[in-house]
């Protein structure tokens, strides 16, 4: 698990989708993504993750190409332990699962 970010992987992921969720009723091949100027190969990677996983969410998206959602890492840190932001780093990551759940691939496109 690493800390969250939004990689090229999750922002090329986002924006197929959301391009996706804009034009419903339209098919699109990955050439036509690569005209707009994603990468052919690697969207097409990213493209079989987004077909076998179950989105639902913005959560689920980030989820399916990047693994679990975290703001940080906290299992190579050597105070771990005797941490005192671990609760508020726990409840902050929670309230950012909660967000991202709410929020759907409609949500993108406004």
């Amino acid at each position: 698990m690493t800390a969250f970010a939004l990689n090229k992987k999750v922002d090329y992921g986002l924006s197929l989708l959301s391009w996706l969720a804009k034009h419903p009723d339209n098919r699109v091949s990955l050439h036509q993504f690569s005209k707009l100027g994603l990468p052919r190969a690697f969207t097409a990677q990213i493209a079989r993750k987004l077909v076998t996983a179950k989105i639902l969410s913005v959560r689920h998206v980030l989820e399916a190409l990047d693994g679990p959602i975290s703001l940080v890492n906290c299992a190579p840190c050597p105070v771990r332990e005797a941490c005192h932001q671990k609760n508020f780093m726990r409840n902050l990551t929670s309230m950012l699962h909660e967000t991202l759940a709410k929020k759907t691939l409609a949500d993108l496109c406004h």
